[in-house]
């Protein structure tokens, strides 16, 4: 069996797929000071929407909490992802736009870290090193992707994640030896502010990209946008509130005045072409918060469905078996041993609402 990485964290970035209380202060911190892109997920509340359960429906046997490595990885180490994980932060460092960025995850959640250990050592395929008391583990298959990231077990109910040149990065922030994101002039007090919502990020505006909106007309009142951040929230239906920071109110304003013209127009195009899509844009509001400028929408769970159903609709025939789960394959069916055609899912026949948590 070829240990991947990955394998280890499969169904917590698969659940990176979405008011939440604040950020967990620790979670954050962990991240080093050159984060210019955060992602974070409260997996915990994200796994427990009826959305989610539905996205592992539709992806059938393409969704990697199926597959036979993590189901593997989860027999061997006690891990069980419904009950276990509690958030994936993940940071991106460096210029995105210009060379090869750096990139850190943090997982909470309830690690058994020996069997962890334990499982790795055992694959054959991982290579188990300590490093300052801690273990970090990495693939060692011929195979293995370069860039591959190494898990880094910190303690029971936290693992690190980084790219092979930049492990020691996070390995400092998250022990307290470096630094961390909370320090970043730029990020750190947007950050401060917290990360709300099932799904939350954060993304710092390069200057390079400052410099092509300034030439651009229509680019150009977005200039001054320094930090970009998007919440989402799957509560109640769906809401989405999204701030630009800029440095000042007048620039705040003049943001907000062009967002408000992208959204005027949208209406004014949508209404003569897709009434639905005009009458769903009737939801989003744009409004002025001293240096920020927001656009939020909110869709109640009746018009989210719609949403979903016209998606469906319109991409079904591209995917074979459309959405309706491939005949439970997922193999999330609820109270399904294996998930296999959805035969012991009391309610995943066929594929159809088998995301249970049974079925690991």
């Amino acid at each position: 069996m070829h240990l991947r990485t990955p394998v280890l964290v499969a169904a917590l970035f698969a659940a990176a797929g979405l008011a939440a209380p604040a950020a967990r202060a620790g979670e954050i911190e962990k991240l080093p000071a050159d984060t210019q892109i955060l992602l974070r997920i409260d997996a915990a509340a994200l796994l427990k929407t009826d959305l989610f359960k539905k996205f592992l429906a539709m992806a059938g046997g393409n969704n990697p909490v199926s597959s036979p490595e993590f189901k593997k990885f989860a027999e061997a180490t006690g891990f069980n992802l419904d009950t276990d994980l509690t958030s994936v932060t993940i940071g991106v460092g460096g210029n995105f736009m210009v060379g090869k960025p750096s990139y850190w995850a943090v997982v909470t959640g309830k690690f058994d870290a020996a069997k962890i250990k334990a499982f790795a050592t055992e694959s054959g395929k991982a290579k188990v090193e300590d490093r300052g008391g801690l273990t970090v583990i990495s693939n060692s298959a011929e195979d293995a992707d370069p860039d591959e990231p190494s898990v880094v077990l910190l303690d029971g109910t936290t693992l690190l994640l980084g790219d092979p040149g930049h492990l020691d990065a996070i390995i400092a922030s998250a022990t307290g030896t470096a630094s961390n994101v909370s320090s970043s002039p730029i990020l750190g007090p947007v950050v401060a502010m917290g990360t709300p919502g099932h799904f939350y990020m954060a993304m710092v505006v390069p200057a390079s990209a400052k410099e092509m909106m300034k030439a651009n007309p229509m680019g150009a009142s977005f200039a001054s946008v320094n930090v970009t951040t998007v919440a989402f929230d799957l509560k109640a239906g769906l809401s989405m509130v999204m701030d630009a920071h800029t440095d000042k109110p007048e620039n705040g304003k003049m943001v907000t005045d062009a967002l408000t013209g992208f959204v005027a127009m949208g209406r004014m195009m949508a209404g003569g072409q897709d009434p639905d899509a005009a009458k769903l844009l009737e939801n989003v509001k744009v409004e002025q918060q001293g240096t920020i400028a927001r656009l939020s929408f909110a869709l109640t769970q009746e018009q989210l469905d719609q949403v979903i159903a016209k998606v469906q609709g319109m991409l079904g025939g591209m995917i074979p078996g459309g959405f309706d789960g491939g005949d439970g394959d997922d193999g999330c069916g609820e109270d399904g041993e294996d998930g296999e055609d959805g035969e012991d899912g009391e309610d995943g026949e066929d594929g159809e609402d088998g995301a249970g948590g049974g079925g690991r």
